[in-house]
């Protein structure tokens, strides 16, 4: 790992950031709805407040959806879609008025798999390849730069516990645990490598 990335990882963690409130969001938006800002950003006395960005969150219902919904409406323009919506997005080859309206003059997408323990693992590998294929595609067709892909450390589970595993360890995803997540991750890999978005 190169050392502009340490240093990134470091930085996140003494600036606070694992006790963000994005671990202890509190509602939740409907799916597929346009989350009304609480308050506008880039402020100044006498002078109109800067645009907030436009971020589309793409989740499964439960705590990481809720949680993140939470902290990003302080901040940015939330639209949120269902992993049902997009998965019904990611087959229509032709680009359909729907997925054009969802992706219009976005900023950036969080896009959390879902990771529930009731997903079969071909679903889920489905889920983090086709789908997230599919996804960023559409996103790099619509103009969207900048996607956030949450993964999951189940796919560090192959080393002992009493292992000081660091971002410098390769992973080790099981049968089920961490794979499908772990294959998303070159998924998004190649787009940043060609340098279509920025992952």
């Amino acid at each position: 790992m190169d050392d502009a990335r340490r240093r990134f990882l470091k930085a996140i963690v003494i600036s606070g950031a694992a006790s963000s409130p994005l671990l202890t969001g509190q509602g939740v938006p409907a799916a597929d709805a346009v989350v009304a800002p609480k308050h506008q950003t880039g402020e100044a006395v006498g002078s109109m407040p800067a645009p907030r960005k436009a971020v589309l969150i793409v989740s499964a219902e439960g705590g990481p959806k809720q949680a993140i919904t939470s902290h990003l409406n302080l901040t940015y323009q939330l639209r949120v879609a269902s992993r049902a919506a997009v998965r019904e997005l990611s087959a229509d080859r032709g680009r359909s008025v729907a997925i054009r309206t969802l992706f219009r003059s976005l900023d950036a997408i969080v896009h959390v798999p879902d990771q529930s323990d009731q997903s079969v693992l071909p679903q889920r590998i489905d889920d983090c390849t086709r789908v997230t294929y599919s996804l960023l595609q559409a996103a790099v067709q619509e103009g969207v730069r900048q996607v956030v892909y949450l993964s999951s450390l189940a796919m560090m589970v192959g080393y002992d516990e009493a292992f000081q595993v660091d971002e410098d360890w390769p992973p080790i995803p099981g049968d089920s645990l961490g794979l499908a997540e772990y294959l998303g991750e070159y998924v998004c890999r190649e787009f940043a490598r060609e340098g279509k978005l920025s992952v």
